[in-house]
């Protein structure tokens, strides 16, 4: 490769000469042919530039996330290797249905069709139970949503660990005076239901905060009178949620207060007994920023997928110690005339070979020792 100028602007060119000869092998001419590389050397930067944004995101959110695909785990950021006690090796190739809890339980199939559901391209909010390294079992509330890598559908799960929340709430139904004093002090929207009328019958500080109603005015009214649902059609399904799931429920959905700002929220109900009636105990996490680092991160994961999969030249990402392909770009195979199975996990040295042996150490070398290299 090298730099030529052209209207007083430096191009990088790759430069490639070939002797012409005639019938006696006389030397008639040299053909010299420049290809511009400049939109290449670009390209390649604004992919190593997304890839850097898109592997920051993932290993610096307070979330745990995994990559699916054929529900098996491909990869892990600190977060999850944490929850589950596994470093990153022992979670890659794992069945994301051993990491559930309680094999024989119904909630695992259940959990199942969840993620059956999201591949379809429905995405998908839930909470389930996962096994940690040292058999406990976590509760956690799940973000399920499909995109396409290398050609085929994978799933990117968001899990955050919600034991605590979930054994408050269980402290919550035992003791009715402990549970007045813990939801004024819980950050969440706490609420109690009547199931019957659908009114409210006890709502804590951080509700009626974030509602701007006064609390005494919030009481034995709705959800739908204080005009708290943006859209009705979310109170229905989550009412209808309720019915179905026999007492329990779970629903992301917007809530509006009375300044007209609109947040997202996970909204859930238990039915408790409170003074020998039903009612619902429904709390309510934001979970807006949560939603917007998700986006965000699917975003980055599609621009840096999409710009692989496009960019002209051929690209191999090889393992650095094992030295095998882990994935190559459209233009790889078109190049190269390999299919799939016989490019990942194949060894780079027979699938990308060298005419002069000695250009290969050389470029493994400058690889090793300034961290790139081009030829």
């Amino acid at each position: 490769m090298v730099g030529i100028w052209v209207e007083d602007h430096l191009k990088w060119v790759s430069a490639n000469t070939r002797a012409v000869r005639n019938a006696k092998n006389k030397l008639q001419y040299v053909l010299l042919t420049l290809v511009d590389v400049d939109h290449a050397i670009k390209t390649l930067e604004q992919l190593k530039e997304n890839e850097a944004k898109y592997r920051s995101l993932f290993q610096v959110t307070n979330d745990t996330i995994l990559v699916v695909r054929d529900l098996r785990v491909i990869d892990s950021n600190p977060r999850a290797h944490q929850l589950f006690g596994r470093p990153a090796e022992e979670l890659a190739g794992r069945s994301i249905k051993q990491l559930m809890a309680s094999p024989q339980d119904e909630d695992q199939h259940k959990t199942m069709r969840y993620f059956n559901e999201a591949l379809t391209g429905r995405a998908q909010f839930f909470e389930t139970s996962i096994w940690n390294k040292r058999k406990q079992v976590r509760h956690v509330e799940v973000h399920a949503n499909r995109f396409t890598l290398q050609g085929e559908y994978c799933l990117l799960l968001v899990l955050r660990d919600t034991t605590d929340a979930h054994e408050n709430q269980k402290r919550l139904e035992d003791s009715q005076t402990k549970y007045l004093r813990m939801i004024n002090s819980s950050p969440d929207i706490i609420s109690v239901v009547d199931e019957a009328t659908g009114e409210l019958l006890e709502v804590n500080e951080t509700f009626a905060q974030w509602s701007g109603y006064p609390r005494e005015k919030m009481l034995g009214r709705t959800t739908e009178e204080l005009q708290l649902w943006p859209n009705l059609q979310d109170r229905t399904a989550f009412y209808r949620l309720y019915q179905e799931g026999q007492g329990q429920a779970s629903l992301v959905a917007p809530f509006v207060n009375v300044m007209g700002e609109t947040r997202h929220f996970q909204h859930r109900a238990r039915r408790i007994q409170l003074n020998g009636r039903n009612c619902l105990l429904v709390m309510a996490r934001d979970v807006e920023d949560q939603l917007l680092a998700q986006r965000k991160l699917q975003e980055s994961k599609e621009r840096f997928t999409t710009l692989f999969e496009n960019y002209p030249v051929s690209v191999v990402l090889i393992h650095e110690e094992r030295h095998i392909i882990m994935e190559a770009n459209r233009a790889f195979y078109e190049l190269s005339g390999f299919q799939t199975d016989e490019v990942i996990n194949q060894g780079a040295r027979g699938l990308v070979p060298w005419v002069d042996p000695a250009q290969r150490l050389k470029f493994l070398k400058n690889t090793a020792s300034m961290g790139r290299s081009l030829w």
